[in-house]
């Protein structure tokens, strides 16, 4: 799930550079570090102030964004008193687990400008602006190791004295990742419905992984991280699942699950009219090029050959499962047991290849480009 952990940022406790202090306490306390999970948090202001013309506008923006929420640790008093008063400050975690949450809240309860947590979900408008495209994103986290988010030309401007910084907090490996054109105006999968669609992939499928809709909502955040616009694709052929009731119905969402492969086929390996290895991979040839892909990366990376045919084993399992669905053999429950593999070897296979895994502009190209285009217009008209 995601959390949100507030604070005054105007409590005397603090000083003037709040930021600094409440990163301390948090990173000190290696709670996130010692989870092991695969955290993104984005830190920054509850902009309130920014986006309403009259008090009346604070105290609903207030209303709808803390207060109609799922699970709540706050303290509503601390909180009501800052609304009109003060700036709430807020860590924003992504793939934290309740067990988590409730060590970060026994944890800060006793840190002054703490003001609770609460959980959130970016498909609900309210919480998308305000806790994920007004604050952006800082740090990813596993374990030990941390890194910062830049994106498009920050990486020449960017001042490296917070490596030191972190390193005195505990973390040993520190480095800067590119985080694409995520959340920049190419990001076209900023929206609630992407979100929406994230929240059934999860409730759809989380009784398919061992720790349930934990295992399923960090399978969604790192798909979605390598490759938002495969992810959708997937996303809507699991949704559809929710309303299978005949064999038609399998044969429509079968296809979707076909038509996925043939999608990340075009990711991996583009088709081609030479044979790879005596086989066809041409446009058609989908499970071919997967398997073409999953031999040339694990030999490029020197990894034992019998993952090439471990992995390949189970895209000729998932192809044979969407085909004899489509007509209307497996039920609803084997679908959607499918789907939850073909996420995580999609996932496998995207980051098997460093090329792919390090291509965080791969899913924005039609965007960027098409803007590129319109520049180019633009340029012209005005010769």
């Amino acid at each position: 799930m995601v959390i949100a952990i507030l604070f005054n940022s105007d409590h005397s406790s603090l000083g003037s550079y709040y930021g600094w202090p409440i990163k301390q306490h948090i990173f000190n306390s290696k709670i996130l570090q010692v989870s092991g999970r695969h955290l993104k948090i984005g830190c920054g202001d509850l902009l309130f102030y920014s986006h309403a013309k009259s008090m009346n506008d604070i105290k609903q923006f207030a209303q709808k964004t803390l207060f109609d929420t799922k699970s709540q640790w706050i303290n509503k008093d601390k909180i009501c008193s800052c609304i009109l008063n003060s700036t709430i400050f807020t860590w924003v975690i992504q793939n934290v687990t309740l067990d988590l949450t409730e060590k970060l809240h026994n944890y800060l309860i006793g840190f002054p400008s703490y003001l609770g947590i609460h959980e959130i979900n970016f498909a609900y408008p309210y919480h998308l602006a305000f806790f994920r495209n007004y604050i952006g994103e800082q740090y990813r986290i596993i374990g030990n190791s941390i890194r910062i988010f830049c994106s498009m030309g920050e990486f020449e401007e960017y001042d490296t004295a917070e490596f030191d910084e972190l390193k005195k907090l505990g973390f040993n490996d520190v480095d800067l990742e590119d985080s694409g054109a995520r959340l920049t105006i190419f990001d076209d999968y900023d929206s609630p419905e992407h979100f929406q669609q994230i929240d059934d992939f999860i409730t759809q499928t989380a009784s398919c992984f061992k720790n349930g809709e934990n295992d399923a909502f960090e399978l969604c955040m790192l798909l979605s991280d390598v490759n938002p616009k495969l992810f959708n694709s997937l996303g809507a052929a699991v949704r559809a699942t929710k309303h299978i009731q005949n064999e038609e119905d399998v044969a429509h969402v079968a296809l979707s699950g076909r038509r996925y492969l043939e999608q990340l086929a075009d990711v991996l390996f583009k088709p081609s009219d030479e044979k790879f290895n005596g086989r066809n991979v041409r446009k058609a040839d989908y499970k071919n090029r997967i398997w073409a892909f999953i031999e040339t990366s694990i030999q490029q990376n020197g990894e034992d050959k019998n993952n090439i045919i471990k992995l390949g084993k189970e895209i000729d399992r998932l192809v044979d499962l969407f085909n004899s669905a489509i007509h209307g053999s497996p039920n609803q429950v084997e679908i959607i047991n499918g789907f939850a593999d073909l996420a995580k070897i999609s996932l496998v296979l995207i980051t098997l290849q460093p090329m792919y895994a390090k291509d965080p502009y791969f899913a924005y190209e039609k965007r960027l480009l098409d803007f590129i285009d319109e520049c180019l217009n633009d340029c012209t008209k005005k010769a």
